[in-house]
């Protein structure tokens, strides 16, 4: 909206000048003097009369309109003048006097526009060739003010030219954007920093794209970051006025160290620091700076250092409103470190997680939605006959087993991604290099922050080893089974035969000791020849058995 009404400002300047020259145009005085000397109104007082009367109208028409323009060129809060083209100031306002630093209009009238008043006369050669009849805006342009200082404008003006075309002088307005110039410059170098907080990952590469940017707007001819080390009760500074740095010093009381520990922004001129000596607050590092601007850097609310601008030769470097500017970019130094640290923590944490992977004795394995590997083990890849994880990312099961064993994966990973459950110590197989592998596995679906299904994780362990001994064990116990039977009903037959003989053994044996004073000699030799026999034929059943 403001911009629009001082737009609106300017052209009423423009209409004010257009009238001028119409009216000017308009007043035809010397034609009707030449036009009284040819005798033109002879003998015709009343059509002299007429003109006469017209002519001071238009003068007094003209008047009134001078007068409204002398009103608005001499309270005109922007600058107004005429100049030539060989770079002459014709006529200028109190506005641009003062805007440009110079003490009186005589003084501006007599300087040299091109090379007093412009830091590059290509801007005003350029300026004078692009405009025209009508009101222009042109690009914004420096001009140098009497002091040396720059100041950047906006000039809206335009040629006015003569009867015969040719360029009399350039008209224009001048306005002072330089506070409009330096807030859009610093927005762009605030959104640019941001933009490159979020990229960049080296702390000492963000520093000095940071030195760099800022550079725009303030002085970082002496800019440096520093951190606190407080077991050592040092500071270092890894970087400073765009290079790489490995200082360190004693903190003890030096300027950034009173920052650190005070836990607020400090913006201080060489009295300021002189007193702060004088107290004994800090004690005086390298020379002594003419102005000292630093603010903390801090990381989850603890101090960790500080970003510091200084000049060593103007007290003027800078403002107080710079303050808030430096706060911002230690702000995204804090976040450009709590992220690297983030990254180092996860990196290690991932490295762990790796090692942890690569020495599982089962196959791991992580797929997208289309079932296409997105990562694998070290035990996978061997399992899959490749040396490099990359040449299996972005793959399929298509790509290393049979097909239909591919279809039967597939179709089992659809499944458990569209029912959202896991699957878990199932047994799967496929055939490699001709023969059938065996697999007790498992499967389940991954989610992301919206619950949403993104892929599956899944473990396999090859039991084909496993499972042939298996085998061969149920077979060996089946035919040791046998083998027992067969043993059994072997036992129970030579069991019946031990039976007899042992117990004509036993028998006989008991009869001659409960009975021998009343057998006669052949009875005892008779008892004594079975037990002999039946001995001697057990004797050759357990030898026939072993």
């Amino acid at each position: 909206m403001s911009d629009v009404l001082s737009n609106n400002y300017l052209y009423i300047w423009f209409n004010f000048f257009n009238e001028i020259h119409k009216k000017a145009n308009e007043m035809k005085i010397s034609t009707m003097l030449n036009e009284m000397e040819q005798g033109y109104f002879s003998g015709n007082n009343e059509q002299l009369q007429l003109r006469l009367n017209e002519q001071e109208k238009l003068i007094d028409s003209l008047k009134e309109i001078e007068k409204k323009y002398q009103n608005l060129f001499n309270n005109s809060i922007d600058g107004i003048y005429k100049s030539t083209e060989e770079g002459k100031f014709i006529e200028v306002n109190d506005s641009l006097v003062e805007m440009l630093g110079y003490y009186s209009k005589e003084e501006l009238l007599n300087i040299d526009i091109k090379s007093q008043l412009y830091f590059d006369v290509s801007d005003r050669n350029q300026q004078w060739s692009l405009t025209h009849r009508t009101l222009k805006t042109c690009d914004i342009y420096r001009l140098r003010k009497k002091d040396g200082t720059e100041i950047w404008v906006e000039d809206y003006g335009r040629n006015v030219y003569d009867t015969h075309g040719k360029v009399i002088y350039y008209e224009g307005i001048l306005r002072d954007v330089s506070e409009k110039k330096k807030y859009d410059d610093v927005l762009d170098v605030l959104l640019k920093i941001s933009k490159k907080g979020y990229s960049t990952v080296s702390l000492k590469e963000f520093s000095a794209y940071i030195q760099s940017e800022l550079g725009r707007i303030i002085d970082t001819s002496n800019f440096y970051i520093a951190f606190i080390n407080r077991e050592k009760q040092t500071i270092s500074i890894p970087f400073i006025s765009g290079e790489d740095s490995e200082e360190e010093f004693p903190a003890e009381k030096s300027m950034t160290a009173h920052l650190i520990k005070t836990n607020k922004p400090i913006f201080i001129h060489a009295d300021g620091l002189k007193k702060l000596l004088q107290q004994n607050i800090i004690k005086l590092i390298g020379p002594s700076a003419k102005v000292w601007l630093g603010v903390p850097l801090r990381v989850d609310d603890e101090v960790i250092g500080a970003i510091v601008v200084q000049s060593y030769d103007n007290e003027n470097a800078y403002k107080e409103s710079d303050i808030e500017l430096m706060e911002f970019v230690s702000s995204h130094i804090s976040l450009a470190i709590q992220r690297k640290k983030i990254h180092q923590e996860t990196l290690l944490s991932k490295q762990i997680l790796r090692k942890v992977l690569d020495h599982i004795p089962i196959n791991v394995f992580w797929k997208d939605a289309d079932s296409n590997f997105l990562g694998v083990n070290a035990i996978s890849l061997k399992e899959m006959e490749m040396e490099n994880e990359s040449d299996i990312i972005g793959k399929s099961d298509f790509d290393f087993y049979d097909r239909n064993d591919a279809i039967k994966y597939r179709a089992d990973e659809v499944a458990i991604m569209q029912s959202g459950k896991a699957k878990l110590n199932f047994e799967e197989g496929h055939i490699k290099n001709g023969e059938n592998r065996y697999y007790v596995s498992n499967k389940q679906p991954i989610f992301d922050e919206n619950n949403n299904v993104i892929g599956i994780v899944g473990t396999s362990e090859d039991i084909t080893e496993r499972r042939k001994t298996q085998i061969k064990l149920e077979k060996l116990s089946s035919e040791l089974k046998i083998q027992n039977d067969t043993k059994n009903k072997f036992f129970s037959i030579i069991s019946h035969d031990l039976i007899n003989p042992i117990a004509g053994i036993i028998g006989f044996s008991e009869l001659l000791k409960e009975n021998s004073a009343d057998l006669s000699p052949i009875k005892i030799n008779s008892f004594a020849t079975i037990i002999n026999k039946s001995a001697n034929f057990t004797l050759s059943l357990l030898h026939d058995l072993l």
